[in-house]
């Protein structure tokens, strides 16, 4: 989700801060803690923050061990340059030109928002 959304906040923090590293953990950040999918964020204000790498780790917990699932390096100058200002790049992109549903079609899904399980197209 968190380099997903939030396109505008992130080139602010990539375009004025000096982000030395990103840890994304998916699971409980501690023992007892009953909340995961967490972002631990270490950045200071910099003038220069073009020429800093980012390091973005991916791990389950960072206690008792640190597990790590994936991790990536990038320059924030090429990350500020990709479309989305995404903090690691995903590699998934998409090789045929697209157009919106809505230019062509309507879908309605029928239910209650949060209980959408099935989606109708119609042209």
């Amino acid at each position: 989700m968190f380099n997903t959304y939030f396109e505008s906040t992130r080139q602010k923090l990539l375009a004025g801060f000096s982000i030395t590293e990103i840890i994304e953990v998916r699971e409980k950040v501690f023992e007892d803690a009953e909340v995961g999918d967490s972002i631990l964020f270490f950045a200071e204000n910099s003038n220069n923050a073009k020429e800093n790498v980012l390091k973005y780790f991916k791990v389950n917990n960072i206690y008792p061990e640190f597990l790590l699932q994936a991790s990536y390096t990038q320059s924030q100058e090429n990350l500020l340059s990709k479309q989305g200002s995404k903090f690691f790049i995903t590699g998934i992109q998409l090789n045929i030109e697209t157009e919106p549903l809505s230019s062509f079609c309507h879908v309605y899904n029928g239910l209650k928002p949060r209980q959408c399980q099935t989606h109708s197209i119609i042209r």
